[in-house]
């Protein structure tokens, strides 16, 4: 049989493509891979992004919210220039000056008796955009479903604290 087989020596550009692998993305420096490696954890703020098996995605987040950590190949700026320009476009999601900020954004909804779509109002974007450029309001659905229970709770709790010192009640009604 095996004077019927022509043996074949691997050519060079054979060898380099079994050996080669691919280059490892410079995005996995900012980023960590989820247990099921579908999605790219951002170091910086935490964002879940799809992968789709290739790092499109991470590399945009990282071009859009965290251009500052990219430019680590380029040459070193002037240290006044550097803290001016490396400044985040908006502040991080755990920053105190932003949750101060959601948190008098819900008391003006509640206090107003505002519907939670005027977050997405012109007037009031345009508002929030030049009073405070680098915060970025959160949608409607992270105030009915994030701010409004945790609220909620704070208030009840505040509320029944009041309640405790209270000996009598009297309640009336109108029929």
């Amino acid at each position: 049989m095996e004077n019927y087989l022509k043996r074949v020596e691997p050519t060079e550009e054979v060898e380099s493509a079994q050996k080669r692998k691919r280059e490892r993305s410079v995005v996995w420096d900012h980023f960590k891979k989820s247990s099921d490696k579908a999605y790219g954890i951002c170091n910086y703020c935490g964002k879940h992004l799809k992968t789709a098996g290739n790092t499109s995605n991470l590399l945009d987040h990282l071009k859009r919210l965290h251009p500052n950590r990219m430019t680590a190949d380029k040459e070193p700026m002037p240290k006044t220039m550097a803290t001016f320009l490396n400044k985040e476009p908006f502040y991080g999601s755990d920053s105190n000056i932003k949750k101060r900020l959601d948190k008098k954004v819900m008391d003006m909804i509640a206090k107003d008796v505002r519907p939670f779509s005027c977050v997405h109002d012109e007037g009031f974007v345009e508002l929030m955009q030049e009073a405070v450029p680098r915060y970025k309001l959160p949608s409607r659905t992270y105030f009915r479903d994030v701010m409004l229970p945790t609220e909620y709770d704070l208030l009840s709790l505040k509320l029944r604290a009041a309640l405790e010192t209270v000996k009598h009640v009297g309640l009336t009604t109108d029929l």
